[in-house]
C-alpha cells in the first residue's frame, strides 16, 4: 500500500490493527490541507457550472467532468483520514 497524500510506499504491518494511509503527520496535514483547497474549488466550479448552463455555454460539461475527478481526489483523501480518525480514537 502507498501514502494516499505522496505515494511513497508504506511498509506491511504484521499483527493486529489497520494498514496505514499516510507515511507520516505531514502527509496527513498536506492531505487535510488538500482537502480544504479541492473543497473551495469544487464549489467554485459548481457556480461556474451553474452560470455556464444558464447561458448556455458549452463549458459546462467540461467543468462538470472537472468536478467529478476534483471529488473522486476529495473522496479518497476523506476516506484516509475517516481510517486514520477511527484509529486515533482507539490507541
Amino acid at each position: 500500500m502507498n501514502c494516499v497524500k505522496c505515494g511513497t510506499e508504506l511498509p506491511a504491518i504484521d499483527g493486529p490493527g489497520r494498514p496505514r494511509k499516510f507515511c507520516g503527520e505531514v502527509c496527513r496535514k498536506a492531505a487535510t490541507l488538500e482537502i480544504r483547497r479541492l473543497d473551495g474549488r469544487i464549489s467554485k466550479l459548481e457556480a461556474m457550472e451553474s452560470t455556464y448552463r444558464f447561458k448556455g455555454a458549452s463549458l459546462a460539461g467540461s467543468v462538470a467532468v472537472e468536478i467529478r475527478r476534483l471529488e473522486a481526489r476529495l473522496g479518497d483523501l476523506l476516506a484516509a483520514q475517516e481510517g486514520d480518525a477511527e484509529v486515533a480514537g482507539h490507541e
